[in-house]
């Protein structure tokens, strides 16, 4: 083993003459450096310091502190018998933890402009040809300043990478998945399908609600809400009460109920008659006073409301009807009556 010894002084002749000795001698063992004092000028060696290949170049005076070429191209450096990083010519491995200095910078293209830092305590940067791309704090977790993108089909996932997260399924369709089940869909022409119940909860004394808009009618929405005794369900145009439906089953109108006219043509027994008369309309709106459900039963308005529009329109029909069978009546009795 070749020995730099600390015996001697920097610029005597002895370690001048170790040196020399080192400059055209392959070293076939390791070899320690002892701990040299200090130089006033650093020694300098002619033709390199050549150690064979595998030997160790001790420099803790041949401990367990040591670097080595531990194979073709590949050096190992140890300090305490650990292995503190490798360097290959295609690589650098730190085999331990990598510490730097707090607002020191880890340049990642040589030191120009694209690194890590952290800039100030626990607030990490990532910055990219001199601007900001993300960022991580141990209080706001991860932030995107440009935008934060993933492969098609990738998932983004907020459980852990677990069963809950956002996935583009396909082209410009993403999918929201809980529990391992997809929950909702968005696609492109921004049709939004559930596939559960939609539950719309609020707290405190402000209902939220579900609001309808259509881009023709700009600056007009429908607005469906709870009232904020959750006795009824309202509906408003803009900030106008329209309708609104209780849990009794009673339903108010701002103006009035309306409903659309039947159609006797569709009726099995007139659609077929080329001309209908006025015998035929009576008969079908006795037909239609016997179906179990009536227009407007249930709907319930002002009082003025039900005095105007609480009369059932079939019930006017069957009354038509009986007044006419009854006229028809009358009439032929008038005619029996009278003289020939």
């Amino acid at each position: 083993m070749a020995i730099l010894s600390s015996d001697v002084s920097a610029g005597t002749t002895a370690l001048a003459s170790q040196y020399n000795n080192l400059r055209t001698d392959l070293l076939t063992g390791d070899v320690t450096i002892a701990g040299i004092k200090t130089f006033s000028s650093a020694p300098v060696l002619s033709e390199g310091l050549k150690i064979a290949t595998t030997k160790l170049l001790y420099l803790d005076g041949g401990g367990d502190t040591y670097i080595k070429e531990n194979d073709a191209n590949q050096i190992y450096v140890v300090c305490g018998d650990t292995l503190v990083c490798q360097m290959h010519n295609t690589y650098f491995n730190p085999a331990v933890n990598v510490i730097i200095e707090t607002t020191k910078k880890l340049y990642l293209d040589g030191g120009d402009d694209t690194y890590i830092r952290e800039a100030s305590a626990n607030y990490c940067e990532w910055y990219a040809g001199g601007s900001v791309a993300a960022w991580v704090s141990a209080t706001q977790g991860l932030g995107a300043p440009l935008g934060f993108s993933t492969y098609p089909t990738k998932k983004i996932y907020l459980d852990d990478s677990g069963n809950t997260f956002i996935v583009e399924s396909s082209g410009d369709v993403m999918d929201f998945y809980t529990g391992g089940t997809i929950a909702m869909r968005l696609d492109a022409s921004q049709k939004a399908t559930f596939y559960g119940d939609v539950n719309i909860n609020y707290v405190g004394a402000t209902p939220k609600g579900l609001i309808l808009t259509h881009s023709y009618d700009a600056g007009y929405a429908w607005t469906i809400i709870p009232e904020t005794s959750g006795t009824s369900l309202q509906l408003y145009y803009n900030a106008t009460l329209r309708y609104y439906f209780n849990k009794n089953g009673t339903a108010y109108a701002d103006q009035a109920w309306s409903t659309f006219s039947p159609d006797i043509k569709k009726d099995n027994d007139f659609k077929d008659k080329e001309k209908i008369n006025g015998n035929d309309f009576l008969k079908w709106a006795l037909k239609d006073a016997k179906k179990p459900l009536k227009p407007y039963q249930g709907i319930r308005g002002t009082k003025e409301e039900e005095e105007i529009y609480g009369k059932d329109i079939c019930k006017i029909s069957i009354g038509v009807a009986h007044w006419a069978e009854e006229a028809e009546a009358r009439i032929s009795e008038l005619e029996r009556r009278l003289p020939a």
